[in-house]
């Protein structure tokens, strides 16, 4: 025998039941763990299945991908479109936001409060109103110089009827200033600024003084009331501003009708200067505009009132000459630069406010009237420096720029007659037509009748047809000038059909 271990023997043992005979290494102790006896009331187990091994020429199987789920596809197109639609809400709330941000933050700036002590009611802004425009010139910088008032302008805005009109009045013109007696008219603005304690308690705004004066002296002069209107909003314009509020528009077109020079036209530091715009169709920036509508050396304050209505009308050229899509942002620039020249008693931080500015984009220059006091419409007498006007006369011309467009070259009388047979009927709608700026004569009774109709007399197309939209489309009929009641136009005959109209309140 030789002197060695004797070898193990290679292990080729089969399997035995569910265990595989595992030899122990020499160095490792026994152990007492052994796998527990499989339990009977289970089958055995068996190795996992195999899969059959592919020739090395053959390509794998190729696996079919799984079924989409109930609405999915391949592209989920009901996803995409719900995304797309949750951000377009998003992107347009946004949106909203930062205009009504921007807006409160502008209406901040401008805000002026109103002061008189008989306030117009409070209106939707999208109804007519009357803007009292003041151009002053206040250097904060050197109070001792005062404040002037040099351009005055009635601004009336239909923004739902998408026209406007504008009346200028010449600041040497002669008016009653409530509690300083009769003075040049452009001494109100000053005569409250100065005196804002004394006419309207402490504390108060000079500005909003000087405004509130001004409002109740032109409201007085025009005599609106006898018109069934008020000055409703003050907007006062710094001159020190006007020039960025030009640029922020990308300047206007303008057609020059001759050749300005002013040898003395004012400079920032109280000299004189000589300025120079030639005649004819031109861009003009900020300063030269400026200068356009301030300089009255070359001709007269009937020509610059002439001038500073072209201005305000090529302003509004310029916006609707934008793009549409870059409309709103340039919109946005001129409110932005007007909030550093202008305060205004207009309650433009009011969600209507927004509405109003919509429907006045929409409005073309050319619905924009142009009406000022000069000679050559009103009769005129000059005491000194002072312009007396003919009272008839500036009635008249403040109708006519209350009136919308081809209603005031029309100047058509109207005449409601009851038809009806109820007491009172006919003067209740007359009040009602007079709110809505219509001519109206005394109220009269009429043959009961059936139909309700507007007859009209003659040829007032624009009048008829505002009648016609304002009473619910009441029926018009021609009819004769010779059965024309005296002094009466158009009739408006209220008959048994009425309320479809009307309501009779």
């Amino acid at each position: 025998m030789s002197g060695r271990e004797p070898q193990p023997e290679p292990y080729n043992e089969p399997y035995t039941d569910n265990t595989i005979p595992m030899r122990r290494p020499p160095d490792r102790p026994p152990q007492d763990r052994r796998a527990p006896a499989p339990s009977r009331a289970q089958p055995p187990r068996q190795p996992p299945p195999q899969p059959p091994r592919q020739p090395h020429h053959q390509p794998p199987a190729r696996v079919a991908p799984p079924l989409p789920r109930p609405g999915q596809g391949p592209v989920s197109v009901r996803r995409w479109f719900r995304r797309t639609l949750l951000f377009l809400i998003g992107a347009l709330l946004l949106a909203c936001v930062g205009l009504i941000v921007f807006q409160q933050r502008i209406a901040g700036k401008v805000a002026l409060a109103d002061v008189r002590t008989s306030r117009p009611p409070t209106n939707l802004l999208t109804s007519p109103m009357n803007i009292l425009l003041l151009g002053v010139d206040l250097r904060e910088d050197f109070p001792e110089e005062g404040i002037r008032s040099d351009s005055l302008i009635m601004l009336h805005l239909d923004p739902a009827g998408g026209w406007g009109s504008m009346l200028s009045i010449p600041r040497d013109t002669a008016a009653e200033v409530p509690g300083f007696g009769e003075a040049k008219i452009n001494t109100a603005f000053a005569r409250g600024y100065e005196n804002a304690a004394d006419l309207y308690g402490a504390g108060t705004d000079p500005t909003a003084a000087g405004a509130a004066l001004a409002a109740d002296t032109v409201e007085r002069f025009l005599d609106l009331p006898a018109h069934n209107a008020r000055i409703n909003y003050v907007a006062t314009i710094n001159f020190n501003g006007f020039a960025d509020l030009i640029d922020a528009v990308g300047g206007i077109k303008v057609d020059v009708p001759r050749e300005i020079v002013d040898t003395e036209y004012p400079t920032a530091d109280f000299g004189y200067t000589t300025i120079r715009i030639p005649a004819g169709p031109q861009h003009m920036n900020g300063e030269t505009a400026l200068q356009y509508v301030r300089t009255r050396h070359a001709d007269s304050d009937f020509g610059r009132a002439q001038r500073q209505q072209q201005v305000l009308r090529a302003i509004v050229q310029a916006l609707r000459e934008q793009p549409a899509v870059l409309r709103p942002l340039a919109a946005m620039r001129l409110v932005n630069a007007a909030s550093s020249a202008t305060r205004t008693t207009m309650p433009i931080g009011r969600p209507d406010a927004l509405v109003m500015s919509a429907l006045l984009a929409r409005v073309d220059p050319s619905r924009l009237a142009q009406y000022r006091l000069d000679p050559e419409r009103v009769g005129l007498q000059e005491i000194g420096s002072d312009l007396v006007w003919n009272p008839a006369d500036v009635q008249s011309l403040v109708q006519e720029a209350l009136s919308a467009p081809g209603e005031a070259k029309e100047q058509a009388s109207i005449q409601v007659q009851n038809g009806v047979g109820t007491a009172g009927i006919a003067g209740a709608l007359t009040d009602v037509l007079a709110d809505e700026r219509f001519s109206t004569t005394d109220p009269a009774d009429a043959e009961q009748t059936e139909r309700s109709q507007i007859i009209d007399y003659g040829d007032h197309p624009a009048t008829r047809e505002r009648l016609s939209a304002t009473l619910g489309d009441m029926p018009i009929v021609e009819g004769s000038s010779d059965d024309a009641p005296p002094g009466v136009d158009i009739v408006v005959r209220l008959g048994a059909d009425y309320e479809q109209y009307w309501n009779g309140r």
